[in-house]
């Protein structure tokens, strides 16, 4: 993994940070594979910007994404 380019990320959080960190990193090209949240109405509205998937429990994030943030 070290010599190979970040290009999908997971994100654990859909506070503050990861409300404005999710869309950035999308907009400048990262996959974002899922937006994990206690909250799926805050899951779902922040994976609605970046086009991941939603999630609400842990075991749920999928083990495809290149970083975990």
């Amino acid at each position: 993994m070290a010599s190979d380019k970040i290009s999908s990320i997971s994100v654990a959080g859909a506070g503050n940070v990861a409300s404005h960190l999710a869309p950035a990193l999308f907009k400048a090209g990262f996959k974002i594979v899922n937006i994990f949240s206690r909250s799926a109405v805050k899951a779902g509205e922040l994976a609605s910007l970046t086009g991941a998937k939603p999630v609400c429990l842990v075991e749920d994030i999928e083990d495809n994404a290149d970083l975990l943030i």
